[in-house]
């Protein structure tokens, strides 16, 4: 069915994030006093994020000035969940930072997905192509039988080790 076309190429493509993401560099601007930022739509995971930390006494050197640090230092760490990303401790400044991250395929309102190239829409094609295959194996598993009258034979009942060893051509 459609429904069950779209799907297969959904989970193509998680598939393909997965396990080769392409990178996407975007800023994220932080603001004083605020630990919580929402990440991009297509945001899959966290490859870096420029984080600041000095020793005690020190002075950080930010895009937006100098920030002098307490007797304790400031280190930060960043933790993802879900589409947020929280710094701690809450940043005392304001900072642009880089921030890179793999990439999710996400539809449009068009119901495309304007971040696929074309290789990368070969390779998901093939595996949405394998997913088709597999389902149709298993769905003609369950219709397997044979008959026999007089000296002919019919037999069903292996078509669907047959399309698992199938090899989608492209």
């Amino acid at each position: 069915t459609a429904a069950q076309y779209a799907q297969a190429v959904k989970d193509a493509l998680g598939d393909l994030a997965s396990r080769a993401p392409a990178l996407r560099t975007a800023t994220l601007e932080t603001v004083a006093g605020q630990a919580e930022y929402a990440l991009p739509d297509d945001f899959l995971r966290l490859v870096s994020l420029t984080t600041y930390s000095g020793g005690a006494g020190e002075v950080l050197v930010t895009g937006e000035g100098l920030v002098p640090l307490g007797r304790d230092g400031y280190r930060e760490t960043v933790e993802v969940s879900g589409n947020t990303l929280t710094l701690v401790p809450t940043p005392t400044f304001d900072a642009d930072r880089t921030l890179r991250y793999a990439v999710r395929y996400v539809l449009n309102e068009s119901d495309e997905y304007t971040t696929l190239d074309e290789d990368r829409a070969r390779v998901a094609l093939l595996k949405a192509e394998s997913i088709a295959l597999r389902w149709i194996a298993n769905a003609v598993t369950r219709q397997a039988w044979s008959y026999t009258v007089a000296e002919e034979r019919v037999d069903k009942q292996k078509q669907a080790a047959e399309f698992r060893t199938c090899r989608v051509s492209g």
